[in-house]
Formats: structure tokens, C-alpha cells, sequence
């Protein structure tokens, strides 16, 4: 399988943004089929018409939210590949530590083609038409719905758009990200990020090299969908490494986005190498706090009853206000500063510029993680310093983000940097 899993040229690259450029995001015939009251939410089930067939999904209404708008609309992904049950759309923000998402946000749940929103007995269960086609064709749904309730529901804000998704649907709001401006930031729970990954191209191979099917979902899926038709005849290798390069959000990374990532170090459904994988692309295009922010959770498995402490960080960074489409973010100040290497293990050569502003005085260096916790505070009294990689307390700091912030007579400044 390796002419396969080899990674992606810029040609293969440009064609899958061709490709998603060309695609039928345009709703059409918009409906509300059904409606009802549960948990203090009014719930509306609503469907439209994409590329010919039906698709359905779920509108919450905010529960205290002005009468008549405008609301800030949260995007919603469901995890799993079965669909998904009213109690998500319902629950999902439960255990957020405030109450801006339920008792503000208009929330928007798509179903994806070939899987049925389950309305469990309060409102009708309704399935979406179209043969199943993962991940980038789900944000094909996702996008769709979004226009389509933009287009219908004048309470919903266009300039205040944000998105949440688990497993699956994480990666589906990876793609929005990529692909949708109007949506300004996303929460990306234990995502799958890219598929061509060590351990899934082994996954595929013995698959194929014994004939028993794999037990790793990610890889389960990979062959099934490319793998198989390619092998099969029914597909060629160029139109399978197009799909699976459609399917990874890593080689498309080339610029910042404002997007929370979430994962637990223990998953074992999706591994956090998938988290640390895409901060590192994003890291290297430019993102920084606070639009950019990963949290590992040591323990944490494939849920979110396993990440300690992530509702109190996702809450604010969606329900914080939400920059008008129309506009671009506004830049981080960059810090005037040399790290080399970077990603590094053991030493970090922290330096001013040959050319910089001597006039501009800094004598403090902050170290934070990529939630903002303050790791360690460094003096910065000469031209050069070391950071050996170690917290205040000289435990080593495990893998991933971190930022240096600089303190100085000119306001604050901050570079990213990445721990191996």
C-alpha cells in the first residue's frame, strides 16, 4: 500500500481545493417538519435539498436568548457513524461550566447523508438521503445547513459563527474551518486529522496481507472506502489518494485558524498523535493564542467525561465575542526573537535579533501552555538565554504547544513554539 500512503504532492493538494471550491454547497426547498419543547429548548426539525436528494437536521433555539434575535449561531457535529440521538443535540454543553451556549446560541446539528437524526420520541426521526461519503462530504451537509437556516432564520447572526465537534464530526469541523469563512472558531474534540499516519497505513496492510478486517476504526474505514475499490479495480490510485488526501485536514494546514483542540492522551479510538499532529502544522503556519490553543488531558480517553477541566476553557473561547465576518482577525503582535531549534527537545536558544529595536526594553520571558498556564518565567537581561524545557518546579514539560510572551516597555508580544 505505499505508492498509496505516500505523501500528498502540491499538485494532488491543489486539486482537492479545486475539487471542494467546485462543490454543490447551495440548499435549496428549506422546511421545518417538525417542532417541540424538551429541557426548557424549543427544538425544530428541518430539512433541504442538496445535490438532488433530501437532507435533514436539527435547529436548538436558544432558551433565554432576545425574542427575534440576533442569536450567535454554534455549528454542531455529531461523532460516531450511526447518526445521532436527540439527547446530543440537547446535552452536548451540559457540563459547561456557564450558560451562553444554551441560554444564547442558536445551535445548528446537521445529519449526514445516509444517517438518521433520532428525535427519540419528542420530535420525528427523519433519515438524509445519499449514499454515506465521510468526512469531506459531511462538511458538504454541514455547510449546506448552516446557509440554508442563514438564509431562512433572520434571528441567526451571520458575523457570530462558531463550531463544535467530537471524533468524527470533529474532523468535519476541521473542513468547515478550512473551507467555510463565515465560521470564526472551532472546538475540535479527539479528531482524526490525517490518514496517511504510520499506524493506520499499518492497520490497512495487514488487513489486506491476513484478510481479517481491522478492529481500528480509522483504518477500518480507510479500507473499506479506498482501500478495497482501489484494490478492486473500481477506483484508480490516483482517485484514491485523492480521496484519502480529502479526507486528512494536516497538509492543508498552510495558515492559521482559530481553532480549540481537545484530546485525551489515552485515546484509544483516535490517537493524540492526530491532536499534536495538526497543532504542529498550525504552529509552524503562524497560529497563536488565544485563537489557537491545545489541551492534552493525561488519562483522557474518547470522551469528554475523561478531559478534566475542558468545559471551562471551551465555554468563554466560543461565547467570547465573535469577530464580524467581514473583518480579519487581528494580529498577534510577533515577539522580536531568535528560538532555534524549534520544534526542539532538551534546548531552547532563546535570542534578540542582530537588528532589533534596542530601544525596546525586555527583561522577562514568559513560558505558557498552550491553555495560557503560566510553565515557567525567564530573565532575559542579555542578548541570549536558554530554556532547558522544564516547569518552574524542573519537571520536564511533556510534548506539544507552548508560547513565549515577552514583558516589555512596549506591550506584550508572543511566539509559539513546539516541545518534541
Amino acid at each position: 500500500l505505499a505508492p498509496l500512503f505516500a505523501p500528498p504532492s502540491a499538485a494532488e493538494l491543489a486539486a482537492v481545493d479545486a475539487d471542494w471550491a467546485s462543490r454543490d454547497v447551495m440548499p435549496s426547498n428549506w422546511s421545518v417538519v417538525d417542532q417541540d419543547v424538551a429541557d426548557g429548548f424549543t427544538v425544530r426539525v428541518v430539512s433541504h435539498d442538496l445535490e438532488g436528494s433530501v437532507r435533514f437536521g436539527a435547529v436548538r433555539l436558544p432558551r433565554v436568548g432576545p425574542p427575534g434575535g440576533p442569536w450567535p449561531v454554534a455549528l454542531l457535529h455529531h461523532g460516531g457513524t450511526s447518526g445521532f440521538d436527540l439527547d446530543f443535540l440537547l446535552e452536548f454543553d451540559a457540563d459547561h461550566t456557564g450558560a451562553c451556549l444554551a441560554d444564547s446560541f442558536l445551535v445548528v446539528a446537521p445529519t449526514y447523508r445516509d444517517e438518521t437524526f433520532r428525535g427519540q420520541g419528542v420530535v420525528s426521526s427523519r433519515t438524509s438521503a445519499g449514499d454515506p461519503s465521510p468526512f469531506d462530504r459531511d462538511a458538504d451537509d454541514a455547510i449546506a445547513l448552516l446557509s440554508a437556516v442563514l438564509d431562512t432564520m433572520p434571528e441567526a447572526d451571520a458575523s457570530r459563527i462558531v463550531q463544535w465537534g467530537r471524533s468524527r464530526g470533529a474532523n468535519v469541523a476541521w473542513h468547515v474551518a478550512l473551507r467555510d469563512p463565515r465560521v470564526r472558531r472551532s472546538a475540535a474534540y479527539f479528531a482524526p486529522t490525517d490518514f496517511r499516519t504510520a499506524a493506520i497505513q499499518a492497520d490497512c496492510q495487514q488487513a489486506v496481507d491476513s484478510g481479517v478486517p481491522s478492529t481500528d476504526s480509522l483504518a477500518k474505514r480507510v479500507v473499506s472506502f479506498i482501500v478495497e475499490p482501489w484494490i478492486a479495480g473500481t477506483t484508480t490510485l490516483a482517485e484514491a489518494r485523492h480521496q484519502l488526501t480529502a479526507w486528512s485536514v494536516v497538509p492543508h494546514l498552510d495558515e492559521p485558524l482559530a481553532v480549540q483542540i481537545h484530546h485525551g492522551e489515552s485515546d484509544d479510538r483516535v490517537p493524540v498523535q492526530h491532536a499534536h499532529d495538526a497543532a504542529s502544522a498550525l504552529v509552524a503556519a503562524g497560529a497563536v493564542a488565544p485563537g489557537f490553543a491545545l489541551f492534552p488531558y493525561p488519562g483522557g480517553g474518547h470522551d469528554t467525561s475523561g478531559l478534566a477541566g475542558h468545559a471551562a476553557a471551551v465555554e468563554p473561547y466560543l461565547c467570547l465575542p465573535v469577530i464580524p465576518v467581514s473583518a480579519d482577525p487581528p494580529p498577534m503582535p510577533a515577539a522580536p526573537l531568535l528560538v532555534s531549534p524549534n520544534p526542539f527537545r532538551g534546548h531552547l536558544e532563546i535570542s534578540r535579533p542582530g537588528d532589533h529595536d534596542k530601544s525596546i526594553f525586555i527583561t522577562i520571558c514568559d513560558i505558557m501552555d498552550a491553555s495560557g498556564r503560566l510553565v515557567r518565567t525567564l530573565s532575559l537581561p542579555s542578548e541570549q538565554t536558554i530554556w532547558d524545557g522544564r516547569d518552574a518546579s524542573g519537571r520536564r514539560c511533556p510534548s506539544g504547544v507552548y508560547l513565549l510572551r515577552l514583558r516589555g516597555d512596549s506591550g506584550p508580544a508572543v511566539r509559539a513554539i513546539m516541545v518534541k
